[in-house]
């Protein structure tokens, strides 16, 4: 599956740190059964946003991303899955670690998939990188339809 994505300028309010530029980026995910309980997925994308606003000496105007993990099917619809997402920094020169380096996020969790294909999926998030001082952890809940 190919995605591609136009996203238009916005802002919230009269300050100075909206999205003032369009952005654009590509997704690829491929999706792979290496057993019929064990699936692969992994992701590559690329992207694009000028620099704009108050903060336009130090943005990034490139941007690149990756994912990689696994869902292993326990029995009927219950599974566990793990994933490791990877996207390259957004600034520069800051002086601020977890503004000037890449981004690395572990998940883990829990889908329960019904008879109607949709899924329920508990898990939790880890920001592995930076390694700042802040506590990342994040309890996910989420529904597809």
């Amino acid at each position: 599956q190919t995605t591609l994505t136009l996203t238009l300028p916005t802002a919230t309010s009269d300050g100075q740190l909206g999205r003032g530029t369009l952005s654009v980026s590509v997704v690829h995910t491929l999706r792979k059964e290496l057993l019929p309980s064990l699936v692969f997925e992994g992701t590559v994308g690329v992207g694009a946003t000028p620099r704009h606003g108050t903060l336009s000496a130090y943005q990034r105007g490139a941007f690149m991303s990756g994912s990689t993990g696994i869902r292993w099917r326990l029995w009927g619809g219950q599974s566990v899955y793990g994933y490791f997402f990877y996207h390259s920094p957004y600034y520069r020169s800051t002086g601020l670690p977890s503004l000037d380096r890449r981004e690395v996020t572990g998940d883990f969790g829990w889908i329960s998939r019904g008879a109607d294909g949709r899924e329920w999926r508990i898990g939790m998030s880890e920001d592995l990188e930076p390694g700042d001082a802040g506590i990342d952890l994040t309890l996910k809940v989420s529904r597809t339809y």
